[in-house]
């Protein structure tokens, strides 16, 4: 009973379940999720020293290895610049893949991004086209965005 609430405790807060080893097999594996749980390993320094060029390129090879959660968190890895050169653009680019590949956070960080005029040039309609397929996805956030959105 510990084993089963102490794994929905990491999985509802966002740690990775599986040991750094284990989490290189499964990457090494093919196994997309893997990599993406090194990303976030390497991003938060959960562990192990914090090193954002590791978590860009574990992020980078779930996102072309076709894990679209991979796309959202490269991007935000590119929005935030962290430990690389802040690109709204490149942004832009891995949150639309992530939404095009059904990430619904990444279409809540698009739509932020065309709020906000961050990459793109500023687009209300699209902002607010974008909150509800996030919405219409489950996203929460997604939801409370468009929500806001329509009480201006």
């Amino acid at each position: 009973m510990k084993k089963i609430l102490l794994t929905a405790i990491i999985l509802t807060i966002g740690l990775s379940a599986y040991t750094l080893e284990e989490n290189k097999k499964a990457c090494e594996a093919g196994l997309m999720s893997g990599c993406l749980d090194l990303s976030v390993i390497y991003k938060d320094g959960q562990g192990v020293k914090r090193d954002y060029s590791k978590a860009v390129k574990y992020a980078t090879k779930a996102c072309y290895g076709g894990y679209a959660k991979g796309c959202t968190n490269l991007g935000f890895l590119y929005e935030r610049g962290m430990r690389l050169k802040q690109d709204y653009s490149k942004a832009v680019k891995y949150y639309a893949k992530a939404c095009n590949g059904g990430n619904m956070a990444g279409c809540t960080n698009l739509g932020f991004m065309y709020e906000r005029g961050k990459g793109v040039k500023q687009d209300y309609s699209k902002a607010l086209e974008l909150y509800a397929k996030a919405c219409d996805g489950r996203d929460t956030k997604g939801c409370e965005n468009y929500a806001k959105f329509n009480k201006r």
